[in-house]
Order: C-alpha cells, then structure tokens, then sequence
C-alpha cells in the first residue's frame, strides 16, 4: 500500500464490507444501504437518509497529529 491508508473499500454490495487496506477496518451496513448505483470505480453507496455506514472504534482512526 502507498502512504498510510486509513481504510479502503470495494462498495460492491457483499457483505461484510471488508477493508482492504492493511488496517482491516470493516464497515457495517445499518438500515440497508443500497449499493446498485454505478460508481467511478464500480458500485457507489446510495442512502435514503434512514440508513448509514458505522465502523468499530479503532487506534488506526484517530487523528492525532494533521493539519488543515
């Protein structure tokens, strides 16, 4: 992987939504995200406004030292 990937993932609708970055953060889908709309790179997350992506509290995800 180049640079410090945080999470990387492929919307292409299975389940689980696996990171395929080195840090294994995986996404998980409440309320039933809808993953069939066309992407850039293939398949783009589409939500109602009742659903949504969460992921597990991680050390990888904190964001200690950056700038805007």
């Amino acid at each position: 992987m180049v640079g410090d990937i945080r999470g990387m993932w492929t919307f292409d609708g299975s389940a689980p939504l696996t990171d395929n970055s080195l840090k294994t953060n995986n996404l998980i889908n409440n309320g039933g995200v809808d993953f069939s709309s066309t992407g850039v790179r293939g398949k783009a997350a589409k939500f109602d406004g009742s659903n949504y992506l969460s992921i597990a509290d991680s050390a990888d995800l904190d964001l200690t030292d950056f700038t805007l």
